[in-house]
């Protein structure tokens, strides 16, 4: 697929020193590929997720997409949801104006303190179904209109979002501030063909976290067995020393094997 027919073009500006990038999403104009970019294929659907399946060229991985664009009432978004043969999961917001020019992102830096490490960040809103929001600092944003999330099944969280709680919503209302104004967005996650891209991650998930459960429980069990071979080892060894008391000691109430019969004197009554 020639470029033209790529679903966006990093776009950047160097001032001040800094350099800021939009995703910019570009038309096809190449009469000889009719392929429509990803955004053109998901604003003909648009309030509808659109799923795609791919091989990534470098890993050989099979990675599946869903996609949405979003018509709010003054900017629109793609929410991409990709989930990897390897069970990482990774959501994108991407926001546009109404001409479908890059709608940038406020974004703010904030110092280190005991719970976040100084940086820039993009804050936003996040909701799952009927649970209280959510204030989400995104980080290391690749483009100034975009925000994005990920996790993998081993437990490491790149984000402090857990993408597979995200996932298993019904529904979820994000919100966030552009330095344009600001838009609230709701997506519905009920969807037949969304639940199958995200269900492979979260299988993927459960299970590493059913194999670590399980090799928790042995290790208990392991460790309850060492603790009572130690106990009874002390036990026997506590036993030994008693005995070689006794026998020294011939008032000793403990009986031994070196007390037998023949040395022992009847008891009067």
């Amino acid at each position: 697929m020639v470029a033209a027919a790529a679903a966006s073009f990093r776009a950047c500006v160097l001032a001040l020193g800094l350099v800021a990038c939009s995703e910019v999403p570009q038309k096809n104009e190449d009469q000889n590929d009719p392929t429509p970019s990803l955004v053109e294929q998901v604003q003909a659907v648009a309030g509808s997720w659109r799923i795609t399946s791919e091989t990534d060229a470098l890993t050989d991985r099979e990675i599946a997409s869903a996609a949405q664009y979003i018509i709010a009432d003054d900017f629109d978004f793609l929410v991409r949801v990709t989930c990897s043969d390897s069970g990482a999961l990774r959501y994108s917001f991407t926001s546009f104006d109404k001409g479908g020019a890059p709608a940038e992102m406020q974004s703010k830096f904030y110092p280190s303190s005991t719970y976040v490490r100084g940086g820039v960040f993009v804050p936003y809103f996040l909701r799952l179904d009927s649970a209280s929001s959510q204030r989400i600092l995104g980080t290391a944003p690749r483009y100034n209109n975009e925000v994005e999330f990920s996790s993998n099944p081993e437990g490491v969280l790149p984000s402090k979002i857990d993408a597979y709680q995200v996932a298993s919503a019904d529904r979820i209302v994000a919100r966030f501030q552009l330095t344009e104004g600001e838009e609230t967005i709701q997506l519905s996650q009920s969807d037949a063909g969304f639940q199958g891209v995200v269900q492979p991650c979260r299988d993927a998930r459960n299970q590493i976290l059913a194999d670590k459960q399980q090799q928790a429980e042995e290790e208990a069990v392991a460790i309850s067995e060492r603790n009572e071979e130690i106990r009874r080892g002390n036990e026997l060894r506590t036993q030994g020393y008693g005995g070689r008391q006794s026998a020294d000691n011939p008032n000793s109430a403990i009986v031994t094997e070196s007390a037998t019969e023949e040395n022992s004197e009847p008891i009067e009554e």
